[in-house]
């Protein structure tokens, strides 16, 4: 199957699930994540949340990535 059909199948069945409960704290879409990559990794894939942060320095503003 296509990685992109998959993780769309994934989002239509989390539809009724209270994800807030994969992750401790807050959701503000961190628990959507970690939902996602428990199955892709069940599946065969070889999938993680990676989060990237930098510090302002000169005129390169600070920021964050995450992706999956």
């Amino acid at each position: 199957m296509d990685l992109l059909f998959v993780v769309h199948l994934l989002v239509l069945l989390m539809g009724g699930t209270d994800v807030r409960s994969v992750k401790l704290g807050p959701c503000n879409g961190s628990c959507i994540r970690y939902s996602l990559v428990k199955p892709l990794r069940l599946s065969g894939y070889d999938a993680v949340v990676c989060v990237s942060r930098w510090h302002h320095s000169g005129e390169v503003p600070g920021g964050m990535l995450i992706s999956l």
